[in-house]
């Protein structure tokens, strides 16, 4: 079945959707109710703003390439149906972008301008103010940059870059409004069942994570919203919420603050990543409160695996099984990685998502096929039990003296060790082995670094032979990391280069 595009202005079907699904009905919001209406007039009323800049904007007879900088409140959710309301394809949605990837993603995408409800640009330093502030937001011209043309995406309404944290290069995601509606007019969402709960989202951070919210909202999902830093309170759970979602960065940070205490029982923590350390899972299994479930997914193609609570603890590093619409396939032109009995290559991803037919109620989902052969750069391994386990980022991985090694196998060393908060291992360039296992570690407070490194080091090495890492440097602070919570390998590999 070919995959319709929808029209290109989305004035007249989005106003339907959005009134069925939110404007008839109050809407909890970190337990604040909304009365019926409140949402959709929010919207309106950021789609006549845009209305008067735009005009302004385009004055100079260039195309206007718009980018919406906005926080993390319902408001801001308004605004993003405002544009999809007006039916703009030149508004792009850039948020939770670091501050290294703002000319990055002004070059691959060509801005012009940046519409922003924060003082001075958002911190968009060369940002210039065209006239005086709208409703609370103001317009800013952006100095022109040489952008790539093979990357520009005309029709783009959610646009972020992936974070990079192995290669150093994000790759550029792109969502237009026509994927939205597609999506919203039947894609058979059966595979993601165990997900579709009352959600209790830490942030709106990142523009694929925005999108996600905005499906659960236009499919009349419950929703509520707290801030990235803002503590578990009893009105998340009396509003309804039974899930949250998290990186296992945040996952911690809520552990250490005791926070997680505060969930109900059967609260669901869902972990998206491809990496959940096994001394996290036994920390919160331990607890008894709340379940956590751990989800595989990349950003091209959305979950590809779900490992269910009552198998946390399963099988190390197990990331589940792939959902019913997945295939993963090893590539076997590629060297594996031997451990623990497991050989680990790089995957190729075939992903099927189902659409029900318009207007046929009682008609089966048809296959609409929108990933095949995408790799995730991950090495992968299917165990004996059929679970997907995580090997490391084919990037991370390094070869020392013939052997491939994963950084991953020296933190789960260092990690069960009770004076180490945090750790991360990586190859450090050598020109005469190529790389050398060394490690990263933050201490606890009070502990001795000298005294504890050594006997660090030595205990690695009676526990991973020639694979240990041959120095461990102790950080005064936390781990460098990128935006989406990942260790910044590389940056540590450059800063401890050997000669």
């Amino acid at each position: 079945m070919a995959r319709s595009h929808g029209p290109p202005h989305l004035a007249t079907v989005l106003p339907d959707l959005l009134i069925t699904a939110i404007a008839q009905a109050s809407l909890d919001w970190a337990g604040h109710v909304w009365e019926p209406g409140r949402f959709a007039t929010r919207a309106l009323e950021f789609r006549r703003t845009l209305q008067e800049w735009l005009p302004e904007a385009g004055s100079g007879g260039q195309p206007v390439r718009l980018g919406i900088l906005a926080g993390e409140h319902i408001h801001h959710l308004a605004a993003l149906v405002g544009v999809l309301l007006g039916g703009w394809t030149q508004a792009l949605v850039p948020l939770g972008i670091t501050s290294s990837e703002r000319c990055t993603l002004r070059r691959r995408y060509g801005l012009t301008h940046l519409l922003s409800d924060h003082p001075g640009g958002g911190g968009w330093a060369d940002a210039i103010p065209l006239g005086e502030p709208l409703a609370g937001w103001q317009l800013h011209a952006l100095p022109p940059l040489q952008a790539s043309p093979s990357a520009i995406h005309a029709d783009a309404l959610f646009l972020s870059l992936s974070s990079g944290t192995s290669s150093g290069q994000g790759s550029l995601n792109c969502r237009t409004a026509a994927d939205l509606l597609w999506s919203l007019q039947g894609v058979d969402w059966s595979p993601y069942r165990l997900l579709q709960r009352p959600l209790l989202g830490t942030s709106m951070q990142y523009a694929n994570a925005r999108m996600f919210k905005l499906f659960h909202l236009l499919q009349g999902h419950h929703l509520i919203l707290r801030d990235f830093d803002d503590p578990f309170r009893p009105e998340h759970f009396e509003a309804g919420a039974q899930s949250c979602t998290f990186d296992p960065g945040a996952l911690r940070s809520c552990l250490r603050l005791g926070q997680l205490q505060r969930c109900p029982a059967d609260f669901l923590c869902v972990v998206g990543a491809d990496h959940v350390p096994m001394d996290l899972r036994r920390a919160v299994a331990d607890l008894g409160r709340p379940r956590v479930g751990v989800v595989y997914a990349t950003s091209q193609t959305g979950p590809l695996t779900w490992l269910p609570p009552e198998e946390l603890l399963d099988e190390p590093e197990s990331l589940g099984r792939p959902l019913a619409n997945v295939v993963l396939e090893p590539i076997d032109d590629t060297a594996p990685l031997l451990r623990d009995g497991l050989e680990f290559r790089e995957m190729r991803v075939r992903k099927t998502w189902h659409i029900r037919p318009p207007g046929q109620p009682g008609a089966a989902p048809v296959p609409v096929k929108v990933v095949e052969g995408f790799n995730p750069n991950d090495l992968l391994a299917r165990s004996p039990s059929g679970q997907i386990i995580f090997g490391g980022r084919a990037n991370d991985v390094f070869l020392f003296r013939s052997l491939l090694v994963s950084p991953l196998e020296i933190e789960e060393v260092l990690r069960a060790q009770p004076e180490v908060l945090d750790c991360a291992g990586f190859g450090a360039p050598s020109p005469h082995y190529g790389a050398v296992p060394m490690a990263a570690v933050v201490l606890r407070p009070g502990v001795d670094p000298q005294e504890t490194s050594d006997r660090l080091r030595r205990l690695a090495r009676e526990q991973l032979g020639v694979r240990s890492p041959k120095k461990i440097v102790v950080l005064p602070d936390d781990l460098p990391r990128g935006p989406t919570g990942k260790p910044l390998r590389r940056v540590l590999a450059d800063a401890h280069r050997l000669g």
